[in-house]
């Protein structure tokens, strides 16, 4: 793997994105691992009213910047979740954003794309550019040192791109009642999140991909 400053980015391991949650993909759940925990201890990290104020729309900036590139539609599946980390604390907290997917544009463009995004906003960045699986599959990797992780799977034979997006552990800005589940902490909406982007739901009941996110030949900009 083609590594860059990566010391934030230790090891893409631990909370998985399941195939079994996006409807057409590889059933090898492997491919979807990735979030490292970051190397600032938590207690000195971001809260989650800070993450979502000034980090979140970073990363979302490089987002958007390649669905746009895609034709400008992005394709969303399930719902962002909030869990608890894999620590000892009782609040701490960990966003498992939404699946995202959008119709592939050259890998050696998303690289760049990538790269170029990450450069602007001081991450750390990798890629893999060594075709795996039956899905033909190369990774670009951005992430931080407080263990957010964005993942771009740019899956050749289905021509498709699937994004993920994971943030670190963190505490809550504010103490969280006992009495309400941690799962209900507000979050974004897509459309939130990317104001300027076409949204729509990836895959419908039966799993079949959303014909918007196929290339649409001859379409005009502006229409």
């Amino acid at each position: 793997m083609r590594k860059t400053v990566l010391s934030c980015l230790p090891a893409l391991s631990v909370l998985c994105l399941l195939a079994a949650c996006v409807p057409g993909l590889s059933d090898d759940a492997g491919l979807y691992f990735g979030r490292g925990s970051g190397s600032i201890p938590i207690s000195e990290g971001q809260t989650t009213e800070v993450h979502i104020r000034d980090t979140l729309p970073r990363y979302l900036g490089i987002i958007e910047e390649v669905v746009v590139e895609s034709g400008g539609v992005l394709g969303v599946s399930g719902k962002s979740r909030v869990d608890g980390c894999a620590t000892k604390g009782t609040t701490a907290m960990d966003i498992q954003w939404m699946v995202m997917v959008i119709p592939a544009i050259d890998y050696e463009d998303l690289r760049r794309m990538v790269v170029e995004g990450a450069q602007r906003n001081g991450f750390a960045y990798s890629w893999d550019p060594v075709r795996r699986d039956k899905l033909n599959s190369r990774t670009v990797a951005v992430g931080d040192d407080y263990g957010n992780s964005l993942i771009f799977y740019h899956h050749e034979a289905q021509d498709r791109i699937v994004i993920s997006l994971y943030s670190g552990c963190m505490f809550p800005s504010h103490p969280l009642d006992p009495d309400i589940p941690r799962s209900s902490y507000p979050l974004p909406s897509p459309e939130e999140m990317f104001p300027n982007l076409t949204i729509v739901q990836a895959f419908d009941d039966n799993g079949s991909e959303n014909p918007e996110l196929r290339p649409q030949l001859g379409t005009q900009s502006g229409e």
